[in-house]
């Protein structure tokens, strides 16, 4: 494994069309490898707490979760799908959603793009378009603020002073910026942090490229081979990843639509996304199977294909994308797979208690929470 370290002054730091504009910036890079064979990883994470989310009406149905905001007593669920957010106490108790909210109407919105959570202030900021707004609620979904914005947010996250949001920019240059904004004007300038030129038309990952913790934030571009750390509103390192042969070749793609993206790079990775960290490791999803490991102390990094966890009960590898929480990864387990360990008579573990509730036919969902070591 190598590590090369170099600090940039007031420069451009360019890879893979990327490039930041901090004043100070460490850049690393981390060369991975691959493994085939089956792996335990149980000594990556803590053992892991369970949170059944309750749906005791339609409001509470939840489509697909895009990413889960934990603020103090609270769990919100962004669903894009359903095109809302939902809210629940801590134990999983439905509170309510924003459902009452889509439509042309003062303080409504019609399309949901994402959701961000001001930890410290125990506020959410709804990303919305047509028209372009944020709508700000409290911590029960109650109506704050309405912000009118004149750009499309892909994604945004909140730390600390500021938001910092994704844009995808047309003119002068067809581009995608990573934009930080002051969270209590967005009015005032905001500063862009990195760009990357928008080469693959119409290609996204189905994961976030943007998750906050409440103090740090760690961001990828689409389609680049970066993750950017951000503290007190500045990259404070960018990590490049070399994957070998196995990322995609940019240049032969220049300006491909995204169906003939997808056939020519099939085996190939080409997005990071649904970034988590501990002190010691930084871990993520890309838009192939597995695992991503990276040891922050040797810069060295494993896939993991195949791998067992016993403090998991769900052996899929997907992290749902997660903010407000430090060191902590989220899987979301069906209930079809409770009710199929219930019946399996060589299972040797007792299943928590919440989980012996589920029954056949039952639709809520259930949170895996751990703790990253």
């Amino acid at each position: 494994m190598r590590k090369i370290i170099r600090i940039i002054l007031f420069a451009l730091t360019f890879s893979a069309g990327a490039c930041t504009t901090d004043k100070q910036t460490e850049t690393s890079v981390c060369e991975f490898s691959f493994t085939e064979t089956d792996v335990d990883v149980s000594g990556l994470y803590s053992k892991a707490r369970y949170v059944k989310l309750e749906q005791p009406n339609r409001d509470a149905i939840i489509s697909n979760i895009g990413r889960i905001l934990f603020v103090p007593e609270r769990i919100a669920v962004v669903d894009q799908d359903g095109n809302k957010v939902l809210l629940f106490d801590e134990k999983g108790n439905f509170i309510k959603s924003t459902s009452s909210r889509i439509g042309n109407g003062h303080n409504e919105y019609i399309r949901l793009s994402d959701c961000a959570a001001d930890v410290d202030n125990g506020l959410f900021y709804l990303c919305c378009d047509a028209p372009y707004q944020i709508l700000v609620l409290d911590k029960d979904l109650n109506f704050v603020e309405r912000i009118q914005m004149d750009c499309f947010f892909n994604e945004m996250v909140i730390s600390g002073e500021y938001a910092y949001a994704t844009v995808h920019v047309y003119e002068p240059t067809d581009c995608y910026e990573l934009r930080r904004y002051d969270k209590r004007n967005f009015k005032l300038p905001y500063k862009v942090l990195a760009t990357k030129e928008n080469t693959e038309n119409g290609v996204m990952g189905f994961g976030k490229q943007l998750c906050s913790d409440g103090e740090t934030v760690y961001a990828a571009m689409p389609m680049d081979n970066n993750i950017f750390t951000i503290k007190n509103g500045e990259i404070e390192e960018q990590t490049e990843l070399d994957f070998g042969e196995r990322w995609f070749a940019q240049g032969n793609a220049t300006h491909a639509s995204g169906r003939a993206f997808i056939e020519q790079n099939q085996e190939k990775i080409w997005t990071i996304q649904n970034i988590c960290a501990s002190d010691s490791i930084l871990m993520f999803n890309t838009n192939k199977s597995g695992i991503y490991h990276l040891n922050k102390k040797t810069m060295s990094g494993i896939a993991y294909r195949w791998f067992t966890n016993d403090n998991s009960l769900y052996g899929n590898s997907w992290m749902t994308p997660c903010c407000g929480l430090k060191n902590t990864t989220v899987k979301i387990i069906p209930p079809n797979f409770v009710v199929s360990l219930q019946k399996d008579s060589t299972l040797t573990r007792t299943l928590p208690e919440v989980l012996k509730g589920i029954k056949e036919g039952d639709s809520n969902l259930i949170l895996e929470i751990r703790n990253i070591l």
